[in-house]
């Protein structure tokens, strides 16, 4: 009996130890399967957060960009040539990583021909703050003053007619002329010469009268206008 009870004390024991060191190894794996996969994750973010060198040329590229056209646009409001020398300094810059960039895209073409494109606006917009430069220092050598006195010197002094009141009177005087006695009994004669035709046209066989007499003709008027 007590040989027995032994035994199963044994038993027991055994079994008790063996689950334990089941539940400890299990432990221990779990542990180390979140480790690794702690340091799974760790190094993924690292990557993904990690930039690459380029990443950051163009980074920088684009603030220089930006702060050069920022500079310049102060310049063309203040006329302060520091403003003008920073524009300078920055476009410098950003052609230092434009050609850095293509040095490493040289077996990337897609990339190559994006960078080149850059390049191409890049120069064409300094073509045109050229030419502004230009333009604004003959403007500001131009002396309008000296123009205007050469002018004035060249032309006669009085360059502006002064415009004169004239005046025109017109006078409009009215005269009395009798007409000529001899001309109105020849155009009396001449209607009635007319006025027989046409009743000899129209009825033959009646005599044929002559009017002798005149009416008196009324004086007509003339209008003899003058202008001065």
């Amino acid at each position: 009996m007590i040989r027995l009870i032994a035994t199963i004390r044994t038993w027991v024991s055994t079994k008790v130890v063996i689950l334990f060191v089941i539940a400890l190894s299990a432990v221990v794996l779990a542990g180390i399967l979140v480790r690794k996969n702690t340091e799974v994750l760790k190094d993924t973010f690292t990557i993904l957060t990690k930039q690459d060198p380029e990443t950051l040329r163009l980074r920088d590229l684009l603030a220089n960009l930006t702060e050069a056209e920022n500079n310049f646009r102060i310049y063309s409001i203040t006329n302060n040539q520091s403003y003008l020398n920073l524009y300078n300094g920055l476009i410098a810059k950003v052609a230092i990583s434009l050609d850095s960039l293509k040095q490493n895209a040289l077996e990337d073409s897609a990339k190559l021909s994006r960078l080149d494109t850059v390049s191409i606006l890049l120069a064409k917009r300094q073509e045109m703050i050229d030419a502004y430069l230009i333009y604004k220092s003959r403007r500001e050598g131009f002396d309008f003053a000296e123009k205007t006195i050469n002018q004035i010197r060249s032309g006669p002094l009085d360059t502006i007619p002064n415009s004169l009141r004239t005046s025109t009177r017109v006078v409009t005087v009215f005269d009395t002329i009798e007409p000529d006695p001899v001309m109105v009994a020849d155009k009396s004669e001449e209607a009635q010469g007319i006025f027989r035709k046409l009743k000899k046209a129209f009825s033959r066989k009646q005599p044929e009268k002559v009017n002798t007499t005149h009416k008196p003709h009324s004086q007509g008027s003339a209008i003899l206008s003058t202008t001065r």
